[in-house]
């Protein structure tokens, strides 16, 4: 089975583990962008990819 390139909303929440207001949110801060294909809000997943990046602590000096 392959990766799908596009996740739905409620997929993308689901890989985050987030709830429906906290996506939205990150959405509405420019923090999670959505592609609109045939009307329907669909996550790429090198978004997800990118956006968990930038949780990534950078310091690796302990």
């Amino acid at each position: 089975m392959t990766t799908p390139i596009f996740l739905t909303v409620n997929e993308a929440r689901e890989v985050l583990r987030l709830g429906r207001s906290k996506f939205y949110e990150l959405v509405s801060a420019g923090e999670i962008r959505l592609s609109k294909i045939h009307g329907k809000s669909l996550v790429a997943k090198i978004e997800l990819d990118r956006y968990v990046a930038t949780l990534l602590p950078t310091d690796t000096a302990a």
